[in-house]
């Protein structure tokens, strides 16, 4: 017998399963990043109390600047709470905060056109933005092109709600990974031969998990392609000020690009949990300048706002020096 007409899951035995196809598939295919995190917190290392726990090596967090951070964080400035924050606010981030955001992109990332707290909106953690703005661009089982190899994360935040399909792009380690337009067409028509409907172009820059920072004549190459392919293109820009010193190739952000060859359907993301070594403050933004996009992210970001942080991002402005000269 099959389901009847409003049931939300299959039948067993004339039992209707109570949990949806969403559910299910969110527990069959958990991140793998997250179950090795799982593991990691259960059993930390410790040389003398737990001398045979577990190393974590997969997790992009720094504890050097623990004690810096610690203090900048319990400062009389960052833990005054206000009766606003006590209330509810914007929930795509309140003006403040993204005004705080606007300021820090202005002056470290260099944009041509400058950013206001207009274009941008906050989420809970640079997942949640990822994960919101594959809802807003994508629909189920189309497809987003990543350059490989990609932060595993990718999988669960692309796949989890927005239901996309990442389209693998190979690249190759000769040439550091950096992404070409051959191996971007490549990938592509690999894809519309399956059937599938590319809709976006996820780049990361610096480049997570190789650390290197592409060309900006690469960038603008790859921006050119995808406006070629009508395709919205989202630029990860989580590591721009967490750079090697001796790399010989200076980050550059898309949105600082002369003539960007596609600014309404070109986008960013950022976070504080890398530059600012918090990754427990869960802060991401997407920098935008389509409206249309942007009025959608402020619905998305309901489920996953944040409101407290602001002063962190304030004091963290004025602090940035220490990690890439002005």
């Amino acid at each position: 017998m099959g389901s009847p007409p409003n049931a939300v899951g299959p039948v067993s035995d004339g039992i209707m399963d109570p949990l949806s196809t969403l559910a299910h598939d969110a527990t069959q295919n958990p991140s793998a990043l997250l179950e090795g995190l799982k593991k990691a917190l259960a059993n930390p290392y410790d040389k003398k109390t737990c001398p045979n726990g577990v190393i974590n090596l997969g997790t992009a967090e720094s504890h050097l600047m623990a004690d810096v951070l610690l203090e900048k964080l319990n400062s009389p400035d960052i833990r005054q709470v206000t009766p606003a924050m006590l209330r509810y606010g914007t929930m795509y981030g309140s003006h403040q905060l993204r005004q705080a955001v606007a300021n820090l992109i202005n002056k470290h990332f260099r944009p041509v056109k400058a950013i206001t707290p207009e274009n941008i909106t906050a989420h809970a953690g640079c997942g949640a933005a990822i994960n919101n703005i594959a809802q807003a661009l994508t629909n189920p089982g189309e497809g987003v092109l990543v350059p490989t190899p990609y932060y595993g994360g990718f999988d669960f935040d692309l796949r989890m709600y927005a239901q996309a399909k990442i389209v693998p792009v190979n690249t190759f380690s000769a040439s550091h990974f950096m992404v070409t337009v051959p191996e971007l067409e490549e990938a592509y028509q690999a894809a519309v031969s399956e059937g599938i409907t590319v809709r976006v172009l996820l780049l990361t820059n610096p480049s997570n998990p190789s650390g290197r920072t592409q060309p900006a004549d690469d960038v603008r190459a790859a921006l050119e392609w995808a406006k070629s392919k009508k395709l919205q293109a989202v630029v990860d820009e989580i590591y721009a000020l967490s750079t090697f010193s001796d790399d010989p190739v200076p980050f550059t952000s898309a949105y600082a690009l002369a003539n960007l060859p596609d600014p309404q359907n070109t986008h960013l993301l950022y976070g504080m949990s890398k530059d600012f070594c918090i990754n427990g403050v869960r802060m991401g933004f997407v920098i935008s300048y389509n409206k249309e996009l942007l009025e959608s992210l402020h619905m998305f970001a309901i489920f996953t706002c944040i409101h407290l942080w602001r002063r962190i991002v304030e004091s963290s402005r004025n602090s940035t020096r220490r990690l890439r000269p002005s």
